[in-house]
């Protein structure tokens, strides 16, 4: 695409029609390629603050119940095989959603990655309060725990940027 140099007046003003258009053009293309921009940022960085949690929730039950099972038992009792399934669960939808996130412009899946998120948020809240969940005593509320569900809302509010984005570049039909 080849576009004309713009020509401003005294107080920046287009000088001729022509170039108003020109003008206006130019500046709807700089707009989208900004708008472009900050959501592959904003991509980015939910991606990464991702990372940590599902790498958190997939490995540390993994390498806990392959070398020290009596671990697992005594944190979560009677459910701690329910837990076990839980967390690695979490780490795999976690790691897919990563990429979903990065790749995939498809609102369903999006909704879908911020909902798991939510209730995976809830669910330590909720077992931190001293309510028994799925056979898994009440949990004690520790700083690393926050610092993950911390990194976990950055990623659910990324996601609700980029849904909000691609509803409006869509004019609200997808």
């Amino acid at each position: 695409m080849v576009f004309r140099r713009k020509t401003l007046g005294v107080f920046g003003e287009p000088n001729s029609k022509t170039t108003k258009s020109t003008y206006s053009y130019e500046w709807m293309i700089n707009q989208e390629r900004n708008e472009m921009v900050s959501v592959k940022s904003v991509r980015r960085i939910g991606a990464a603050s991702l990372l940590v949690p599902s790498l958190d929730h997939l490995i540390s039950p993994s390498l806990t119940i392959m070398f020290a099972p009596v671990i697992m038992q005594t944190m979560f009792g009677l459910g701690w095989v329910t837990a076990t399934i839980f967390f690695i669960s979490l780490g795999i939808f976690q790691l897919i959603w990563i990429g979903v996130l990065l790749k995939s412009n498809n609102l369903s899946l999006l909704i879908l990655g911020i909902v798991g998120n939510l209730v995976s948020i809830l669910i330590y809240f909720v077992s931190t309060s001293g309510v028994t969940i799925f056979g898994v005593p009440p949990q004690p509320l520790i700083p690393f725990g926050v610092f993950i569900k911390a990194l976990e809302i950055v990623f659910v509010l990324a996601s609700l940027f980029i849904f909000r984005t691609n509803v409006r570049s869509s004019g609200g039909t997808r």
